[in-house]
């Protein structure tokens, strides 16, 4: 935990902020996959008794239908399948932007410098600036480090041989 929260046993994460978008992310992409099973496929609308049993390769649905509606002069026809909604992936890039703004993940971090940015100290300061917002994680892990140590130390004062703490005395 890296922030305590009243009334809850655990405490908030660094990545607590990225599970609703998570959420949204693996909902998009469920959706996705779903349109491309749903409507992908090609569909062949086939006039009964026109002779044609069987296709070659796979085309999806074959609906058959009585061709009497158009005056008995209808011909096999290929409804082509529907590409992936635009719209569904602009979504889904926005929500891997608003992930990677949530946790902090900017090129910097990622090793890639930004364009026009050359000088050291820049790049040194676009690196702080973006580890900012782990300062409260850096923190904890320090006491920690700080407390584990305190315990060695006395456990080893305590239950460590003899000589040694003649030694350091």
């Amino acid at each position: 935990q890296y922030e305590h929260m009243g009334g809850r046993l655990h405490g908030r994460s660094a990545l607590s902020p990225l599970i609703q978008k998570q959420d949204q992310l693996n909902q998009i992409d469920s959706l996705i996959q779903l349109q491309i099973q749903r409507t992908s496929n090609p569909v062949w609308i086939v006039p009964e008794n026109a002779g044609i049993e069987h296709f070659s390769g796979e085309p999806g649905l074959v609906m058959k239908w009585q061709p009497i509606a158009a005056n008995g002069t209808a011909k096999p026809e290929r409804i082509a399948g529907e590409p992936v909604n635009p719209s569904l992936i602009g979504l889904r890039e926005q929500i891997i932007k608003d992930i990677e703004a949530l946790s902090g993940a900017f090129d910097i971090i990622k090793g890639q410098n930004p364009t026009g940015v050359e000088a050291f100290s820049a790049l040194q300061l676009l690196v702080e600036r973006s580890q900012s917002r782990f300062s409260t994680a850096f923190k904890q892990r320090g006491e920690l480090y700080q407390n584990w140590y305190r315990i060695a130390l006395e456990l080893e004062r305590q239950l460590g041989p003899e000589e040694k703490v003649k030694a350091t005395m």
